[in-house]
Order: structure tokens, then sequence, then C-alpha cells
């Protein structure tokens, strides 16, 4: 993925959840994790919180 899309995936995010703080948090900490990785939602899915 290039930087331009990222950036256009977090300004949608942004924008969807504008109202809703904690799901923006969360769902721009998912798509970091994704994105700055190379990790697949499988992976991330299988992530526990320890």
């Amino acid at each position: 993925m290039f930087p331009d899309v990222a950036k256009q995936f977090y300004h949608t995010i942004e924008k969807r959840w504008l109202n809703n703080e904690k799901l923006r948090i969360r769902n721009k900490l998912i798509f970091k994790v994704l994105y700055e990785t190379g990790m697949r939602i499988g992976e991330l899915l299988l992530l526990s919180k320890q």
C-alpha cells in the first residue's frame, strides 16, 4: 500500500467515527498495526491481551 492510500484510510477513519473517540482510536490502532507490520487480519485477531 502506498503512503497516500494509507493517509486516505486514516482520514476516512477520522470522518467515519467522528463522534465516537473510543472506536476511532481502536480502528486507527488496528489499521496502524496491519499497515506498519504487514500482519494479516487473521493474525491480528489471534492476538491476546497480556
